[in-house]
């Protein structure tokens, strides 16, 4: 009965896989038709300058730029840069498409409250199903694109592809209010708190600096509005104590211009007291966690939130390579930060709430 169980929940993971593949499919294959005939020539001369032969729009140039864009939205690498690195976009706005994408392909079980091992089945399965199209598709769709050579084809791209699409799916149950196992409801908190934080305070000082440096309203708020979920993980990481990393010519550039990037490297008073709201948090959810299984919850806990951790350094880590052949763009969180940081705080913290329990039970006998 059981395995009958898990073989509907395969079926129902390639099923949601396949179709959350093809809306995405769509929706990239109709922006990419405007791009490769709209505005290709502008996109050419702001990466490559006016001096650069023109490229002209094909079917070949559009399966290229829905290939982008359908790998760009799970953060992929591709294609090697001047720099010498693989072109990486960061921008978590782009997980919109898949996260809309998964909601509609597995509406009902998203209503669903229960989470078990059928559960997770299903997201491995309908993760690798997409991840498996994602991959021929690219493979078939190599080639040269405004100078760069587009290849997302290799191993670490599946993996991480399945990883993403697995942690989209755990995050839409997460705010689903499905019940996990105890201590991923911890996470779900914190990442509400901190997220919820880093959009108000992201979104106000973006709406400040946009249009100080900027002048224009509009601008400010369409770039906010593209930029601030990256800023809200970059605070995140803040009341942890971790800075974005700037490529040495992109911070020097930016100085010259006036540019104040000191605001992603706050005051060393701020930052403490940020780290300290960061573990009291931490504190108080562990303290909510009930004594059985205590160490099983607090591990739980741990590798979940530094999971998700690391997901976003991975998918919010930006280099384009040379603009203009000139400026080498590229920033991001520290990888091995993003996870062992989070882990080791929640680990400290599970310890020391072990220890005033034992204590408390010691003073009471």
């Amino acid at each position: 009965m059981e395995g009958k169980l898990y073989s509907n929940n395969i079926i129902k993971g390639i099923r949601v896989g396949l179709i959350a593949f093809l809306i995405c499919f769509f929706v990239v294959a109709v922006i990419s038709g405007i791009i490769n005939y709209g505005f290709m020539e502008e996109i050419n001369r702001i990466l490559n300058g006016s001096l650069s032969q023109e490229p002209k729009p094909t079917i070949s140039s559009m399966l290229l730029i829905i290939s982008i864009m359908l790998n760009v939205s799970v953060f992929n690498n591709g294609g090697v840069l001047e720099n010498g690195r693989n072109m990486h976009l960061g921008l978590l706005i782009f997980i919109a498409l898949p996260v809309i994408a998964f909601i509609i392909a597995d509406r009902n079980s998203n209503k669903s409250k229960h989470f078990n091992l059928g559960d997770m089945i299903e997201y491995f399965v309908s993760s690798v199903t997409y991840s498996i199209i994602l991959f021929v598709f690219s493979y078939i769709a190599r080639g040269e694109l405004l100078g760069l050579e587009i290849d997302f084809t290799n191993s670490m791209n599946l993996v991480m592809t399945i990883v993403i699409l697995m942690c989209v799916q755990v995050f839409i149950g997460l705010n689903y209010n499905k019940n996990f196992i105890s201590g991923v409801d911890k996470t779900r908190f914190i990442l509400r708190v901190l997220l919820g934080i880093g959009c108000v305070g992201g979104g106000i000082g973006m709406l400040v600096l946009g249009y100080r440096y900027l002048g224009s309203i509009v601008i400010t708020i369409i770039g906010t509005i593209i930029v601030l979920p990256n800023i809200a993980v970059y605070i995140m990481f803040t009341f942890m104590g971790a800075s974005i990393e700037f490529g040495d010519q992109l911070q020097t550039l930016m100085s010259q211009f006036g540019v104040d990037m000191s605001f992603t490297v706050l005051p060393l008073p701020i930052r403490v007291i940020m780290i300290i709201l960061f573990f009291g948090l931490v504190m108080f959810s562990v303290w909510q966690l009930k004594k059985e299984n205590y160490i099983k919850t607090i591990a739980y806990f741990g590798l979940s939130f530094s999971t998700i951790s690391f997901v976003f350094a991975y998918s919010t880590r930006m280099n384009i390579g040379f603009v203009k052949n000139l400026l080498d763009v590229q920033f991001g969180i520290n990888y091995m930060f993003s996870f062992f940081m989070p882990l080791g705080i929640i680990f400290l913290a599970g310890i020391l709430v072990g220890l005033i329990r034992y204590l408390k039970k010691e003073l009471k006998n």
